[in-house]
């Protein structure tokens, strides 16, 4: 019991440096994490650390890492049939690739996460994944594309009152 709390608690803490961008120190919570779920044999919850764990190794410019995190998030939402975690962990992989110049192997990762957002009716998080799928049209030069990806991204934001608010 105490190792599963202590698993929760470095889950907590690793979630909480992600956000307030203290990936550095987040990284070695979510693979201590990491190693106590796998110890256990807890395959959901490695699916959940994974995800975390590939964000940080992104923020730290650790990409090869990061791929390896990514890709096994991708493998476990699909054994566990999370369709929501899978749509998450390919957007997340489409973002790597992207930045790894890799756009055409991005791109078709990017619509797989979107129909899945959409069947789920998840439009908030179908908005983060299409302003992916758009940032990939643009390095691809589908222009148009993009636009229209962008514009509905915006369309969804607008719908869901989710749009920055601008100043001037």
């Amino acid at each position: 019991f105490r190792r599963v709390l202590f698993r929760s608690a470095l889950f907590a803490a690793g979630q909480l440096g992600v956000l307030s961008g203290r990936t550095a120190g987040a990284l070695a919570w979510l693979e201590e994490c990491l190693a106590i779920a796998r110890e256990r044999g807890a395959t959901a919850i490695v699916g959940h650390v994974l995800q975390p764990l590939g964000v940080c190794c992104l923020a730290e410019q650790r990409l090869d890492l990061a791929a390896r995190y990514l890709h096994e998030s991708v493998a476990v939402a699909e054994q566990l049939g999370d369709r929501h975690d899978l749509a998450t962990a390919l957007n997340n992989l489409a973002a790597l690739l992207r930045r790894q110049g890799r756009f055409a192997e991005a791109y078709p990762l990017c619509q797989r996460a979107v129909a899945l957002l959409r069947e789920l009716e998840d439009p908030e998080n179908t908005g983060i994944c299409i302003v992916t799928l758009g940032m990939v049209a643009v390095s691809l030069g589908r222009l148009d594309e993009a636009d229209g990806l962008l514009q509905q991204a915006r369309g969804i934001a607008d719908a869901n009152g989710s749009r920055p608010i601008q100043v001037g």
